[in-house]
């Protein structure tokens, strides 16, 4: 049997003395999406957080037989964990470009590379490599924070409502990327609001 891309054993989460996930264990294949859906406070963005590394939890995390229980937020990203939060997508002192390579240091992957990469998905950003992001729109801060995780091509990628800020066209671009990295053996959770934004992606769904 294959080793599954991303595993999470009894993992316990929350923000004070009472936790809002309790032994919460699910496992991926290579490639396979799931959407999580639930209730407003059931904890969707809370487990995406904790697998994330930027919130404490107790359990434990393997990402390809890598166990990531203990590493920081940075390391489980060079170790192929990709995550787009809901908010505090980008770093608003730094340009786009800024963004865009952000962590590439030490990673074996090309700046020049990322970026031009990012181009091919949003052409828009051609127009504005070098403007703050502080100055932009909230549509454009979410592609620059889609592209610049989509652009290393994570081995699992997390991603908490992707879709809002984008017009439908500039979605249906970002569900092509997505496809195509499931295709390329990429696992990924995805908490979205409506499950129909996510048909252009093939996925299992699982509610907490």
């Amino acid at each position: 049997m294959s080793e599954p891309s991303l595993s999470v054993q009894k993992l316990s989460a929350g923000y004070g003395p009472e936790p809002v996930l309790t032994n919460i264990t699910l496992s991926l294949k290579r490639g396979e999406a799931l959407a999580v859906q639930g209730t407003n406070g059931a904890g969707k963005s809370t487990l995406l957080l904790a697998i994330a590394g930027i919130l404490r939890s107790s359990g434990s995390i393997h990402l390809e037989g890598v166990d990531l229980t203990r590493r920081r937020p940075h390391e489980r990203a060079r170790l192929g964990l990709g995550f787009v939060p809901q908010l505090n997508k980008v770093f608003d002192s730094m340009t786009v470009a800024e963004n865009l390579v952000v962590g590439l240091r030490d990673s074996g992957f090309s700046s020049r590379l990322a970026i031009d990469n990012a181009f091919r998905i949003f052409p828009e950003f051609r127009s504005y490599p070098e403007i703050v992001a502080t100055n932009l729109s909230a549509g454009q801060k979410q592609m620059v924070a889609l592209a610049r995780v989509i652009v290393r091509k994570p081995k699992c990628l997390l991603l908490d409502e992707p879709s809002a800020g984008l017009s439908e066209p500039l979605w249906s671009r970002v569900l092509e990327q997505l496809a195509t990295l499931a295709a390329d053996g990429t696992s990924m959770i995805v908490v979205e609001h409506g499950l129909s934004k996510l048909d252009g992606l093939r996925h299992s769904t699982w509610t907490l």
